[in-house]
């Protein structure tokens, strides 16, 4: 044993190389990935030189080996649409994927002989984690099995059976994870502590993020949505709700949800993120503003459950929080979701105070601010802000039922920046009640809606979201689909742990005693915001983890913590005491390996026309010309990314749609040159 152990580590330091060189002479695209799994064996030789060093070489070991190995089925998962084993030819034949099985082995080797050796040798060494139980195991691992890939494809083009051998192979991946880290729990553990100090974790997340917003998305728009975000910001920082449409035929500016209507050209999502984001166009770096919103959010979710429960789940959710590979991914886009937490987490730590109001200041400012905060979410995400904003107005009703002018200004807070979204409404569309994104889809859509419920006509046009929306209209049974993808989703990205994200919070429900009334509220606000979202005709789990979802982040967190540490009451003597390392590996491997897996595979250059694009644009290669665009997408980003204000020097984007209507749209822009992106061959 003492000869095979430093074995396995040298085999992963061989594999770390053939990956770095393999890297070097490949091309784009598989040069990234490569060097990410060379880096991956970096980094797990790198666990184990630092364990040794603190007293456990062989836990250092056992966690270098989960490391690579994890990182190997990483390299064999599709990265870009649901999760699942990727097991096409071209995957099979790629010389990386012999890497991944040997990392894979290399775990499955290790394990075995230190469990092995435990059980022969001092069983005893074991019993840390019979307290456990076998059917509450097998329940987790089962669980863990049936989430690890996304029905949606499978059973939307008829592919049934895969989906069965898919959970089968996530099952017994899964089954090996857990059995190198039993094996961890096992071994004298290394002495690391796991409290690290809150600024620190909030101080991460918003470094991480902007990392990921830097490296990763590169600054760029990924999805409409956070073109319409970012245009109608850039709208607003210029000082207008809308901006004049541009001339020339309607067609050639055609992007959704951005519109041309009555002579206006604009964005139809609500106004709340875009306002917000408008400060950080002024400012120059529009990118920044998610990434600052993390680092407070992580600050907030350790002040609210430090306040309702303790200080040690409060650092144990921020904890959570900072490493959650969903969390930074949602903060390093573009999107509105990381605001609506930001605004819910902002509103209950000014709720959750000590009655006394002589030591933290006037209460009912406090209980306005909350409001105000609340009025904000239902502006940004209306939807979010009625069950929110609902469910936290009946928590204060029901505390302060003996002051209900406490109520009343929190109420009030909520009725005055809710009004913004109803005077946003009335400006743009004459109606307060009517909505810009309705209009539009109206329009848009015409005999379907984007609404609620079960139908022929709930949801998009057919065929107009592929696989994505599986049938026409929505039925109970979509929905239930649509909760199995989201599920799938949250299993890979809330923690990022390759045994399932799912698992803690499993653990949780399995063994309840950690669990107190305010978690007893968040699991309120997680069900009502599942069951609303079942009736949705869309998961939208294929971007950034099941984002329709993520206004109840800190109802997962809380039961995730709660999970932990009710496994960890569980075990008994030197395992109890290597649980904390053990989460120390599991939250490393998340940031270290987990996240830059998801940058490079899933959203840096996730098309290279829209990069070559924004580099153009960057570098003033477009000069003032007129520049006709051939694809969609590129287009709408070439939009977000000049903004909707053409009175400022710099190039006009349209759509190429053709010799005859590009002759419309060149006439309207005479003395302008002509670019076309990409470029005609001539």
């Amino acid at each position: 044993m003492t000869r095979i152990l430093p074995a396995a580590v040298a085999g992963l330091a061989i594999l770390g190389a053939a990956s770095g060189a393999l890297g070097y002479f490949a091309g784009s695209g598989d040069r990234e990935k490569l060097v990410w799994l060379a880096a991956s064996c970096a980094l797990a030789v790198v666990i184990w030189a630092v364990a040794g060093l603190r007293g456990s070489g062989r836990f250092g070991v056992l966690a270098a080996a989960f490391a690579a190995g994890a990182a190997g089925q990483l390299w064999l998962t599709e990265p870009l649409w649901f999760p699942a084993l990727a097991v096409s030819k071209g995957v099979l034949a790629h010389p990386g994927t012999a890497i991944a099985l040997l990392a894979l082995l290399i775990e499955a080797a290790v394990t075995a002989l230190v469990l092995a050796e435990r059980l022969r040798g001092d069983p005893a060494r074991l019993a840390g984690l019979r307290r456990l139980g076998l059917p509450a195991l097998v329940v987790l691992v089962a669980a863990a099995a049936a989430f690890s890939a996304a029905p949606t494809p499978y059973i939307a083009f008829g592919h049934a059976p895969s989906y069965i051998l898919q959970a089968a192979a996530g099952g017994a991946l899964t089954i090996l994870h857990l059995g190198c880290i039993a094996a961890m729990l096992s071994v004298t553990p290394p002495a690391w502590s796991w409290r690290p100090p809150v600024a620190g974790l909030a101080v991460f997340a918003t470094v991480a993020s902007a990392f990921l917003a830097h490296f990763a998305f590169q600054y760029i728009p990924h999805v409409e949505d956070e073109v319409a975000y970012l245009f109608q910001a850039k709208t607003f920082a210029a000082g207008h709700l809308t901006m004049p449409a541009p001339p020339g035929p309607v067609s050639a500016y055609y992007f959704y949800l951005v519109t041309i209507d009555a002579g206006r050209w604009m964005a139809v999502t609500a106004p709340g993120w875009p306002t917000l984001l408008a400060l950080g166009v002024l400012l120059g770096q529009p990118w920044l503003v998610n990434p600052v919103l993390a680092g407070l959010s992580v600050w907030l979710a350790y002040a609210v459950f430090s306040r309702t429960i303790s200080r040690d789940r409060g650092l144990l959710v921020a904890a959570l929080m900072a490493t959650s590979p969903w969390f930074l991914a949602v903060s390093g886009s573009m999107m509105t979701h990381a605001i609506a937490l930001f605004l819910t987490l902002l509103a209950w730590r000014l709720l959750v105070v000590a009655p006394d109001a002589t030591r933290t200041g006037p209460m009912g400012l406090r209980y306005l601010a909350a409001g105000l905060a609340m009025g904000w979410l239902f502006t940004t995400r209306p939807l979010e802000g009625v069950i929110v904003g609902g469910l936290t107005g009946i928590w204060v009703l029901a505390k302060d039922r003996k002051r209900l002018d406490r109520v009343a200004i929190y109420g009030a807070g909520c009725i005055a920046t809710g009004l913004v979204y109803f005077a946003f409404n009335w400006a743009i569309t004459g109606s307060p009640l009517h909505a810009p994104l309705q209009d539009y889809l109206a329009r848009e859509w015409a005999g379907s809606s984007n609404s609620f419920g079960f139908g022929p006509h709930v949801g998009p046009p057919v065929n107009a979201f592929g696989a994505l929306d599986m049938s026409e209209g929505h039925s109970p049974f979509e929905g239930f689909v649509n909760t199995l993808t989201n599920l799938a989703a949250l299993n890979i990205e809330l923690h990022g742990w390759v045994i399932g994200s799912l698992l803690p919070i499993l653990a949780a429900l399995v063994w309840p005693r950690r669990l107190t009334r305010f978690d007893a509220l968040l699991g309120v606000l997680l069900t009502i915001v599942v069951a609303v979202m079942f009736t949705y005709w869309f998961s939208g789990a294929f971007y950034v983890g099941p984002r329709y979802w993520y206004v109840a982040l800190p109802s997962l967190l809380g039961l995730s913590a709660a999970g932990l540490l009710a496994f960890r009451d569980r075990l008994s003597g030197q395992a109890q005491t290597a649980a904390g390392p053990v989460l120390w590996v599991l939250c490393l491997f998340a940031v270290l390996i987990f996240l830059p897996w998801r940058g490079v595979t899933k959203y840096y250059s996730y098309n290279k026309y829209e990069a070559k694009l924004v580099e153009m644009l960057a570098a003033g290669e477009f000069g003032n010309d007129l520049v006709l665009v051939k694809m969609i997408n590129p287009f709408g980003i070439a939009i977000a990314m000049r903004g909707p204000d053409l009175t400022t020097d710099g190039p006009v984007f349209a759509r190429d749609k053709g010799d005859e209507e590009n002759a419309a749209t060149i006439a309207a822009y005479p003395g302008r040159g002509v670019t076309y992106f990409p470029p005609r061959d001539n």
